[in-house]
């Protein structure tokens, strides 16, 4: 979710012209992107949050594409299963920084008030991220049915988690460390 979420930020950053000095990506801290040129901050540390829920849920969405009708789509596919689960993660981990860090103005919540959002924007947001998220994960049932061999396995659970550990340790190589 880290990963998407700083990719949101870098990409924003990217396209306002700013130049990305670090990103900082440690599962035993919060996340960060530092610029070193930031032209639009407002623009980009709202692309954090709005594209760490839109990319996961446009990834589920391809997954379930070209589904047989009858059965709703989350239901279909192991992918899609773990895509509905990541999207609704993305929604409720995101939506939760907002609502929550908006009442401190921790991380992005303080720069998004430093730029002029109104707290009630914020957490608003915030709070339609994690209804959503939850709404995702209700209709994906329990997690046992989650994990039920016609649905995802602990295998596919462990080499998808491996996969993203990979990744985020590879990014202490593709941008220098604060």
């Amino acid at each position: 979710m880290q990963i998407v979420h700083e990719f949101g930020h870098v990409a924003g950053g990217l396209m306002t012209g700013g130049r990305v000095a670090a990103v900082v990506l440690d599962p035993l801290t919060i996340s960060r992107s530092d610029f070193a040129v930031n032209p639009q901050p407002h623009i980009t540390v709202w692309c954090g949050p709005v594209l760490g829920v839109l990319l996961p849920l446009l990834f589920w969405g391809l997954c379930v594409s070209g589904t047989t009708a009858g059965r709703p789509p989350w239901a279909q596919k192991k992918v899609g299963r773990m895509a509905a689960f990541f999207s609704g993660f993305c929604l409720v981990g995101n939506g939760g920084y907002l609502l929550f860090g908006g009442l401190d103005g921790v991380g992005d919540c303080g720069v998004m008030r430093q730029c002029g959002t109104p707290l009630w924007l914020i957490m608003g947001a915030g709070s339609i991220g994690m209804v959503a998220g939850f709404g995702v994960w209700h209709r994906l049932g329990s997690l046992k049915g989650l994990l039920q061999e016609d649905a995802v396995s602990w295998r596919d659970v462990l080499c998808a988690g491996s996969g993203l550990l990979l990744i985020a340790g590879s990014c202490r190589w593709w941008f220098p460390q604060v």
